[in-house]
């Protein structure tokens, strides 16, 4: 029989890329949308493509949950987020609603019967004993694991995997993030705007995310934390650097000198994933499309 996954956060970097992987492998998709903003003209056309897709358009909660009791789920993939620094009252009333509001739902909904469900969240929540997380979005998805916890001991069989990730990065991304940035205003001949010359991070390509989305669906792994993470943290500086030498036209960089707080071991109990993936390569082969002098 096919597993059959409930999948949030489609419209998503991660959740659009985990979508054809899940069809292509020919597993059942339940993908939760919200009618007012998704083209259901694109997910339709999936469907006929796929008849292993199914679109689940809602409009509220109740509609939704009669919905989804009509369904039976064996694996949840739980990608939908909202991110955002900022802190005043519209933006934490998103942050709650997506983070805490519709993860508990879902969570209710479909955690008594299945026996996988993966969910996604950020290093972001990993900071020293005793000292508060980061930001809003951060305390949001620290309460959300809480709330997991709490619903999972009422599926003792259930298996729940929590992933961490830095950065990730792949072909038609679309956030605000640094690979995109650099590629985007390299693309304009615009300046990018860099924190800081100490300014270090790491980067898993979203291919690695999927490799071990695989082996989570389809092999027997412990419930736990994992951090998936490239093998090494990249200096930013000494990469755009490397970059700029062997590129014709090179990218503008603008420093802005920024204090930073950053903090790379704060793992804890975390189980690491490593992987090699070669950031700097990947920049240089988006960025000599546009690496010519104007």
């Amino acid at each position: 029989m096919k597993k059959r996954i409930l999948l949030t956060g489609s419209t998503g970097f991660i959740g659009s890329n985990i979508l054809p992987y899940l069809l292509k492998k020919k597993l059942k998709v339940f993908d939760i949308l919200k009618k007012k903003n998704i083209s259901r003209k694109i997910n339709k056309n999936l469907a006929r493509n796929f008849k292993n897709y199914q679109p689940i358009f809602y409009n509220s909660y109740d509609d939704l949950e009669k919905k989804l009791k009509k369904i039976k789920i064996d694996i949840v993939i739980h990608c939908a987020t909202f991110y955002s620094l900022k802190e005043d009252y519209k933006t934490i009333l998103k942050i709650i609603n997506s983070n805490i509001i519709f993860s508990l739902f879902i969570t209710k909904n479909s955690i008594n019967n299945c026996k996988k469900f993966i969910n996604f969240g950020s290093m972001m929540e990993f900071t020293p004993p005793k000292i508060p997380p980061k930001n809003i979005y951060a305390l949001s998805k620290i309460c959300f694991e809480k709330f997991l916890k709490f619903y999972s001991n009422r599926n003792v069989n259930i298996k729940i995997y929590n992933i961490k990730l830095y950065e990730t990065y792949g072909d038609n991304d679309k956030r605000k993030k640094i690979i995109p940035t650099i590629i985007k205003n390299y693309s304009k001949n615009k300046n990018f705007l860099l924190l800081s010359k100490k300014l270090r991070m790491n980067f898993i390509h979203i291919d690695q995310v999927i490799n071990f989305i695989d082996k989570l669906i389809f092999k027997n792994v412990r419930s736990g934390s994992y951090c998936l993470r490239n093998f090494k943290f990249i200096q930013i500086n000494k990469m755009l650097n490397n970059l700029n030498f062997n590129l014709k036209k090179k990218i503008k960089i603008k420093y802005l000198n920024k204090k930073l707080n950053q903090q790379f071991n704060n793992t804890f109990n975390l189980k690491i994933i490593l992987s090699k993936n070669n950031i700097e390569d990947y920049l240089y082969d988006n960025l000599k499309k546009f690496d010519y002098i104007k």
